[in-house]
């Protein structure tokens, strides 16, 4: 089973021909930890016609031969998937060159900006009032 993107993930495993494709997803989900989803699986090549978009199919219903278990038949199955996404700092930030505390000031930085602005918001929701009553105050007294 290959990664399309990256070899340092593919892995070999003896299977039955009669094993369901979600058993290979559930297969590759584990070997990322579980922090993979929309897993794309292809026969031979990554082609939009080389899909295997029926994960209920087995490996002998979609034209993987098997061999005997002596003498088992190498097939290539390669997949993608989409990465895990998240609006965490920590995650967003870059593996090289960034240390805990420079994601630690990026974090206290983004929660004092936030403060700004919601102080600059209170400001100003202050100065619209106090310019109503001030044009009330200013308002000529009715006289009698």
């Amino acid at each position: 089973v290959k990664l399309t993107t990256w070899d340092h993930l593919n892995f070999s495993i003896l299977l039955r021909t009669s094993t369901r494709l979600y058993t290979i997803v559930e297969k590759i989900k584990e070997r990322h930890g579980g922090s993979v989803k929309d897993i794309s699986l292809y026969k031979h090549q990554v082609k939009a016609e080389n899909s295997l978009p029926d994960l209920g199919s087995t490996l002998d219903e979609v034209g993987f031969e098997g061999g005997t278990q002596d003498n088992p038949r190498t097939e290539i199955l390669e997949y993608d998937y989409k990465a895990h996404d998240s609006d965490c700092a920590l995650l967003l930030s870059s593996p090289r060159g960034a240390s805990r505390k420079d994601v630690a000031r990026k974090v206290q930085a983004e929660i004092e900006n936030e403060a700004r602005l919601r102080a600059a918001a209170a400001t100003a929701a202050v100065a619209v009032s106090g310019r109503r009553k001030s044009i009330e105050n200013d308002a000529e007294p009715d006289e009698d």
